[in-house]
């Protein structure tokens, strides 16, 4: 049986209603902005990167 993929509206929304936070980067600022990239994650989480 062929694996039927989940739109990602649907994936998106199913994860936050389990108290996730989901985060969406461009592969090129992971890979040439990754600073701002975890001060955006740190930022989102609560913590404090200092």
């Amino acid at each position: 049986m062929p694996h039927t993929p989940v739109p990602p509206k649907i994936r998106n929304n199913a994860r936050r209603a389990e108290g996730w936070a989901v985060l969406r980067f461009w592969n090129d600022d992971v890979l040439n902005d990754i600073d701002n990239v975890c001060t955006h994650i740190f930022l989102v989480a609560g913590k404090d990167r200092s």
